[in-house]
């Protein structure tokens, strides 16, 4: 539906040559005409047609002069549908400037819910701006009035969503928000009902924000004793010979200590997989499992290969088994391709266990049997544990993925290269190269390896590596 002037080219192309070509593109496509008799259907592509959008970076320019005494207007809304919920933002400057932007956002959130997380992505992308004076107009009679004080906030999630908004509000000098009727929120309403339906074919040019996480459960930073870890009492020990004031505490730590090393301002502990492991945080461990196990390369292993694969990345922390069981467990991939019975994995051979009585006693067991055959000893297998492995990692993957298996497959055989395999112990990738490969947790948290990367001797190591290689893969042929 489009208020061009198309019937026209439609119906006569003989107008001109450029038209004509033009016509014999469009009838390609089965292109009909027909009058719009109503404007309801087209408000949102006039909108987008014709409304002035300023991204953040556009209004840089305007950041000097936001820390005016006089207010800018922030107008809001919220929706809610079948196909998701999104927020519509219009900032406007005291000058007239404008600024558009919609929120998609990528949870479950009621109408009530959607029009307090418009209220307040706007209000932190004000005080982001420097706005010290802002007015917030919305056609929502509920969040009004609860941010007024006039109707109190019954139901747990508005409290929290409240709350928020107050110590939101706090960050501006001057603070006033007013309900008003649809028909003046019209262009916010029209980018909420734009962000919270299909926009899979939106239009590049419209700023489409995806809200991964609600703002209630959005944890705040605030500035506290960041060296207050697990790791304090072990670093005090080692750096300074501090112990504390409990003398069973100030044994353990004499213990435990034996393992430890502090070494240029960070605490490592030795490990008999490596020779030291970067001891972290457990924010710090969440994000390097998060990375291995849902990342760009990520291998939606088991919590016990997960947590050895991190281990092998020499990082740390005491509860990283606990952890990786947990992620594990809440991982609705590895949920959803979980294996829905377990059968038995062991060769069977010889009319003993082909025929009753055993047959009748694994049946009643709920016992799968499998038999194997000998007439092939050269294979042993592992290509067709290697194709079952790899086809699991796309029947997780295609969850989201859809039919696009095969943009997926590179990240799966990565995720298959650098996971240690449990015939051979080793990790595929290491003994094609001779080292572990750098995954992408390793950029974001860095590991020993990589901060004491030196370029002008790395290409001399990896050639040492290639030298040494043959003896590692006789050592992993003999364990296969």
């Amino acid at each position: 539906m489009t208020d061009q002037p198309l019937r026209q080219i439609l119906t006569k192309p003989e107008v001109s040559g450029r038209m004509t070509k033009w016509a014999v593109e469009l009838a390609e496509h089965d292109i009909g005409y027909q009058s719009r008799t109503a404007i309801k259907a087209q408000a949102l592509a006039d909108f987008l047609a014709e409304g002035a959008s300023l991204t953040l970076t556009e209004l840089s320019p305007l950041r000097e002069d936001v820390r005016t005494k006089e207010p800018w207007v922030l107008f809001v809304d919220g929706a809610s549908s079948k196909e998701g919920s999104g927020a519509g933002l219009l900032l406007i400057s005291p000058t007239g400037e404008e600024l558009t932007y919609a929120l998609r956002f990528d949870f479950l959130a009621s109408n009530n819910e959607a029009e307090y997380e418009a209220l307040l992505t706007g209000l932190r992308i004000a005080h982001q701006m420097g706005i010290t004076a802002i007015k917030v107009r919305s056609d929502s009679q509920l969040v009004v009035l609860q941010v007024r004080g006039e109707y109190e906030a019954k139901e747990e999630v508005m409290k929290k969503y409240l709350a928020k908004v107050q110590e939101a509000i706090a960050l501006f000098d001057t603070f006033e928000i007013e309900q008003v009727p649809r028909s003046q929120n019209k262009r916010a309403d029209a980018l909420s009902k734009l962000a919270s339906s299909s926009f899979a074919h939106l239009n590049k040019g419209v700023l489409v924000e995806v809200v991964r996480q609600k703002s209630i459960d959005q944890v705040q930073v605030l500035a506290i004793d960041s060296s207050a870890t697990w790791m304090t009492p072990l670093v005090d020990f080692l750096d300074s010979s501090v112990l504390p004031e409990n003398k069973t505490e100030a044994r353990r730590i004499q213990l435990r200590v034996a393992k430890y090393a502090y070494a240029g301002g960070t605490l490592y502990r030795r490990s008999y997989l490596s020779p030291w492991l970067k001891c972290v945080t457990p924010e710090e461990g969440d994000y390097v499992l998060c990375e291995v196990h849902e990342g760009l390369c990520a291998a939606h292993v088991g919590s016990r290969v997960l947590a050895k694969k991190c281990l092998l990345l020499s990082y740390y922390w005491p509860l990283i088994f606990q952890d990786a069981v947990a992620l594990v467990q809440k991982c609705r991939a590895c949920q959803s391709a979980a294996l829905e019975s377990h059968t038995s994995s062991y060769p069977t051979n010889g009319r003993q266990f082909a025929e009753n009585p055993f047959k009748s006693w694994c049946a009643e067991l709920g016992i799968n049997q499998h038999f194997t055959s000998v007439g092939h000893p050269q294979a042993n297998g592992q290509v067709e544990n290697v194709n079952r492995t790899i086809l699991q990692g796309l029947k997780i993957r295609l969850e989201l993925a859809q039919s696009n298996w095969l943009d997926e497959l590179p990240s799966v055989l990565w995720a298959y290269r650098t996971t240690p395999r449990t015939a051979t112990h080793e990790i595929p990738f290491s003994l094609t190269y001779g080292v572990e490969a750098v995954v992408p947790a390793e950029i974001g948290l860095p590991s020993p390896r990589t901060q004491n990367f030196v370029a002008s001797t790395n290409e001399e190591e990896l050639r040492y590596n290639l030298d040494m290689l043959e003896a590692k893969r006789e050592e992993a042929a003999v364990r296969m």
